[in-house]
């Protein structure tokens, strides 16, 4: 067998993602960003959690600036986070960005936002991870995309030698995103 979307140590292909949240954050850091909040969940065991999260403490932490990980606890349900998004957008705050784990985190942040009466690019940044970007009304989220080409062509080449070689352990690999966006 081969995995795909899976941190083990042999034997599967994964989105590379401590690296591409730490290049995400770097690139808001580098364009002046010192407030910079991860939204996360505490509810999913999934490694791609884990690594985003890393990464953005990584990055944060080599600038010499405190991380700040909103971290809920309702994976499934990112309707319900609106309400509990709202305070950060009570008063206006100059330079917060965020980024979201995910597209549903975007959306519900974003909502917040508008009942707030702030809109993204206007009032703070977002950024996000997906495997395609993500549009919220006209505006389009800055996004992480994954490479799911390379992805594939990975674990099929992986497959094969498995299937040549059912016994071998091939040491897993890594796959760098497609592209990081620019956030300046």
């Amino acid at each position: 067998a081969v995995w795909l979307n899976a941190k083990m140590n042999q034997n599967a292909v994964y989105p590379d993602d401590r690296v591409a949240a730490r290049q995400l954050t770097e690139k808001f850091i580098a364009a002046g960003f010192h407030d910079i909040v991860f939204i996360n969940d505490n509810g999913n065991s999934h490694y791609s959690f884990f690594d985003r999260k890393e990464g953005y403490e990584e990055a944060m932490s080599r600038a010499g600036l405190t991380p700040t990980v909103f971290a809920g606890d309702h994976d499934d349900a990112c309707a319900i986070y609106t309400d509990q998004f709202l305070p950060f957008f009570r008063k206006r705050t100059p330079n917060r960005a965020f980024i979201c784990y995910a597209n549903g985190y975007t959306r519900a942040l974003c909502a917040a936002a508008a009942s707030a009466g702030r809109a993204p690019g206007a009032d703070f940044k977002i950024a996000t991870f997906g495997d395609a970007p993500v549009t919220i009304g006209e505006t389009t989220i800055p996004t992480a995309l994954i490479d799911e080409k390379r992805l594939t062509d990975a674990a099929v080449e992986m497959l094969i030698k498995r299937i040549s070689d059912p016994t071998a352990g091939i040491p897993s690999v890594p796959i760098p995103y497609a592209s990081i966006p620019d956030l300046a």
